[in-house]
């Protein structure tokens, strides 16, 4: 199944030929491991299961492995796929299998791999996404202090529901910052945090400070080298914009203006 991409003779299937980029070989590689964990479960391309799969030899095992190597994914990435080809043939039994790799991965979040993931790895998750919680809940009380009502506002996505986002759980982008809690393709959750290059300038140095350092106080230990900077220089005013825009026909983001606190 994986002689095309890892058996190639030379000069067969020329990157100038066929726009074999790393985002290309990945997507035609995740292809072909889902057809292949298919094929060993014994569905063939009508969509129709034998009663017994095909047997891995050394040289399906090493493909597989390579395959793995190269999209990512632990081998438990199997099992959601048989389970999600079980529940989507009982909907529609007329289910081929190449429909069936199109769906998946149109549709496929990292976030799916979480369910076969160790333990250890859903509680440090738990952490991750409690602490993405207190960011945001950080951003909006200190939004009440900003004059500027733009700066009041952020935009809360969900990109679980958007197709093609693969990594990218929420997020909340406002002027001056942009927060998300992502998932790797081991099912663990990671943040990351952008600020706007006049990130001081909007919000004055002891607030920038201020979110920083809160940051990482809720980041503490095993999460922390989960935690990264995506840019110290970006542009979040763009970024807004867009999704500002964006809202306006997806309806995963979600708008929220910042009431100001009295200062009374």
């Amino acid at each position: 199944m994986f002689d095309r991409l890892f058996n190639r003779k030379k000069g067969e299937n020329n990157p100038s030929e066929v726009g074999d980029t790393h985002t290309d070989t990945r997507k035609l590689t995740f292809e072909m491991l889902i057809h292949t964990y298919l094929e060993n479960y014994g569905i063939d391309l009508d969509g129709n299961k034998s009663l017994n799969g095909k047997a891995l030899n050394e040289d399906d095992e090493k493909l597989i492995g390579q395959a793995l190597e190269v999209t990512g994914f632990i081998d438990n990435i199997e099992e959601i796929i048989i389970s999600d080809w079980e529940k989507m043939k009982l909907k529609n039994n007329s289910l081929k299998r190449n429909e069936f790799v199109s769906i998946f991965i149109a549709k496929f979040h990292n976030s799916k791999i979480e369910a076969v993931a160790p333990e250890f790895v859903k509680e440090r998750n738990k952490r991750l996404f409690s602490a993405y919680q207190s960011i945001i809940n950080t951003i909006e009380r200190m939004q009440g202090w900003f004059d500027d009502e733009r700066l009041r506002i952020r935009i809360e996505s969900d990109f679980r529901k958007k197709l093609g986002i693969q990594a990218t759980m929420l997020q909340c982008t406002t002027p001056f910052c942009k927060v998300s809690l992502g998932c790797d393709q081991m099912g663990r959750y990671n943040l990351v945090y952008s600020v706007d290059y006049r990130f001081q300038e909007m919000i004055s140095e002891e607030f920038a400070s201020g979110l920083i350092r809160r940051i990482y106080e809720f980041t503490p230990g095993e999460m922390e080298p989960f935690v990264k900077i995506g840019s110290l220089y970006t542009d979040c005013v763009e970024t807004f914009n867009r999704l500002l825009e964006e809202s306006k026909v997806e309806p995963f983001h979600i708008i929220t203006t910042q009431e100001k606190h009295n200062n009374d």
